[in-house]
């Protein structure tokens, strides 16, 4: 397994690490599971919105001149979260 580390830039940076198969497994483990919507003031559509979006809408894009590294740029409430995935290691 791989493991990936997701940082959230939004008012605030959080940090959240997970075990995969792959990148996107990784993603639905991270935006079903584990991505607290009290914590980014989210209400339900807004959640739902952001699941919608990573996992059929949006790829990720690999950031240029890095190795295993990812960004989605996502709007909430009028502001730009940004996550950065980090593949760190295999176990």
């Amino acid at each position: 397994m791989d493991f990936y580390t997701f940082m959230t830039f939004f008012d605030d940076v959080a940090v959240y690490q997970v075990n995969a198969e792959s990148l996107v497994a990784a993603i639905e483990t991270w935006v079903t599971e584990i991505v607290n919507p009290d914590y980014y003031e989210m209400n339900n559509e807004n959640m739902m919105e952001l699941q919608k979006e990573m996992l059929e809408y949006q790829d990720p894009v690999r950031v240029e001149d890095t190795v295993n590294v990812w960004c989605y740029a996502y709007l909430l409430r009028d502001e730009v979260m940004f996550i950065y995935i980090v593949k760190t290691r295999k176990s």
